[in-house]
């Protein structure tokens, strides 16, 4: 027994989009003729605009799921019903998981998952084979081909319930994603990680620039690729923010974060954004 979703859109890196979660979302809602673009994705999940670092400097931190968690926040405000398991290998739990995969595709939905092929990448599982022994799935760049069979078994696996995928007007998705928008700024702790400025103060305190450097720097590329994403976004949409929020000010600061250069330089980067960002809670009307 065999069955792939055909036409799911590819996962494709362009320019600074360049996060695989919010890409397989994308695609997947396309596939079912919900057409949000990636920056009003990244935006309403609020993760444009979240500052995120776990203490040890973490690959993680990148991650939606991890900190203040912008993906399940996005799901929350497209009023999305949905299920997080995860993708152990062992006898108990992988075949529920297995099943609930089935089903979904069977639905003729594609299933968010994270390790596919072997990266921290997220991607989409599209189809089984040979009596649910072989599965297939879009990866992170892989173009625009057809489905690929999985490297590796899911860490995460999330199932979104298909009565829950409705198209809502942007207006309305905007004014309630921005409800939390002053609390993904605040410095603190959240979930472990140190949100907003903290987390930038803690390196450099702390000269992790030095001793995590190549993962810092590969961090700090996908936090200046996400304000990329909430420059277009608040230029975008600016008049439905406007009554609450100084936009003006806010794209000036969205847009010299994203014009940052991540090069060697890690303690001035760092230095850089601390002070961009030192006074943006100070941007509320």
């Amino acid at each position: 027994m065999e069955r792939i979703l055909l036409n799911v859109p590819g996962l494709t890196a362009m320019r600074y989009k360049t996060n695989s979660f919010f890409l397989a979302i994308e695609s997947m809602l396309k596939y079912k003729n919900i057409d949000y673009d990636y920056d009003f994705l990244m935006g309403i999940s609020l993760h444009s605009f979240r500052t995120n670092f776990y203490p040890d400097i973490s690959i993680s931190s990148s991650d939606p799921f991890s900190g203040f968690n912008t993906g399940e926040y996005l799901f929350h405000i497209l009023g999305i019903k949905w299920e997080t398991l995860m993708g152990a290998e062992d006898d108990k739990t992988a075949p529920n998981t297995v099943l609930k995969i089935i089903d979904s595709i069977n639905s003729g939905l594609p299933v968010i998952a994270i390790h596919l092929d072997g990266t921290t990448n997220w991607g989409l599982i599209t189809g089984y084979a040979d009596k649910y022994s072989y599965f297939y799935g879009k990866f992170f760049n892989n173009g625009s081909g057809g489905a690929e069979h999985l490297t590796s078994w899911p860490f995460i696996v999330t199932i979104i319930k298909p009565f829950s995928l409705e198209f809502i007007d942007k207006e309305t998705l905007i004014k309630n994603s921005f409800k939390k928008y002053w609390y993904i700024l605040k410095p603190g702790k959240v979930n472990e990680y140190l949100n907003g400025i903290q987390g930038l103060e803690y390196i450099l305190k702390h000269e992790l620039y030095k001793s995590r450097n190549n993962t810092l720097k590969n961090i700090l590329i996908n936090l200046v690729n996400s304000r990329k994403s909430a420059f277009n976004f608040f230029n975008k949409y600016r008049d439905t923010l406007s009554e609450t929020i100084d936009v003006d000010c806010l794209l000036d600061l969205y847009n010299k974060e994203s014009a940052i250069i991540i090069d060697d330089n890690l303690k001035y980067i760092c230095e850089e954004l601390l002070r961009l960002e030192n006074n943006i809670l100070d941007y509320s009307i």
